[in-house]
């Protein structure tokens, strides 16, 4: 008698097809190879011939005649209820994905993003994903320099990027556009009669330089300008209105940036003196976890973050 421990072992599972153990248990369940075959759709030859492929793989006539009914072998016997487990489980894996349950989910989520992302999205972020969401974790780094490389083997979920350093590879959505102010001191003394461009041209400078995407925007935007008199540099939007508080240096952020930094440090926020492009943000990520229910979740708190910001909605995204 055969031992089916022996020839699960012994089995190679590429030998067979999905198709070929569905037709094994419908044989086994109706012991008769007219009634599998209309089970599933097939001629009786065709499931006359997948009962002889069957039975050569496993080496066992796995069903046999006794007077005018089929009876299956000892070794289909012992094989029926297992593989009907197994194939149920299949099923339930493809037909059902696994739920997400933002109350009780654990999860880190981690974004890529300049940390002025950090001061304009990540309160209003994190307090809504708090409400719905007290077990999550949520890290915020920088862009990292393969952002494809990244996102694809999910160190991180998301990227805060410039739509023209969005790779192709990924998928996107647009976010924010937000334009260009000026950060200064209350009471500066050379802006009693405003802004213009020669007094923003004629007066100190904070700058920020680093590699994050806003940082780069923010160099190209100071081209723009006439050369300025570059008094700090500094490598984080983040130390920017300190500095803005305590001197009467000037600096040049996004405009949603500057509009929360002021009332926080108590600064005033003028339009550039300049017409400049917007800053076009764009949610990016990879298509591997696209369709995965807790990503897609955790996408959809961020850009409606975005969208509290008084921006549009975001439109679907594109590959």
């Amino acid at each position: 008698m055969h031992c089916l421990h022996d020839y699960a072992a012994g089995m190679n599972l590429r030998e067979l097809n999905v198709n070929q153990l569905v037709a094994l248990d419908a044989l086994l369940e109706t012991r008769s190879v007219r009634r599998a075959a209309e089970a599933m759709g097939l001629t009786q030859p065709a499931m006359s011939h997948t009962l002889r492929h069957l039975r050569d793989r496993f080496d066992d006539p796995l069903l046999v005649r006794v007077g005018n009914r089929m009876a299956p072998t000892p070794f289909a016997e012992a094989m029926a209820p297992r593989l009907r487990t197994a194939l149920r489980a299949l099923e339930d894996t493809i037909n059902q994905p696994p739920g997400f349950d933002p109350a009780r989910t654990e999860r880190r989520f981690v974004i890529g993003a300049s940390d002025a992302f950090a001061q304009v999205v990540l309160p209003g972020l994190l307090a809504a994903l708090r409400v719905e969401s007290p077990g999550l974790c949520l890290w915020v780094g920088p862009v990292p320099d393969d952002a494809v490389a990244a996102l694809s083997a999910g160190r991180v979920d998301v990227c805060m990027l410039p739509p023209h350093l969005v790779d192709p590879v990924l998928l996107s959505a647009p976010l924010l556009a937000p334009g260009w102010a000026v950060l200064a001191r209350r009471r500066h003394p050379g802006l009693k009669k405003g802004l213009t461009p020669r007094v923003f041209s004629q007066l100190g400078h904070i700058v920020v330089r680093s590699e994050e995407p806003v940082s780069q925007l923010a160099k190209e935007a100071l081209a723009a300008f006439p050369p300025l008199q570059v008094v700090v540099q500094v490598a984080y939007f983040s130390a920017v209105p300190a500095l803005v508080a305590a001197t009467d240096l000037l600096a040049l952020v996004p405009d949603l940036l500057a509009r929360r930094l002021a009332g926080t440090y108590g600064l005033e926020v003028y339009p550039s003196p300049v017409a400049l492009p917007d800053v076009p943000l764009m949610a990016a990520w990879h298509p591997r976890f696209d369709n995965d229910p807790a990503h897609r979740w955790f996408r959809q708190r961020l850009m409606d973050a975005y969208v509290d910001e008084g921006r549009v909605r975001p439109r679907r995204g594109r590959r």
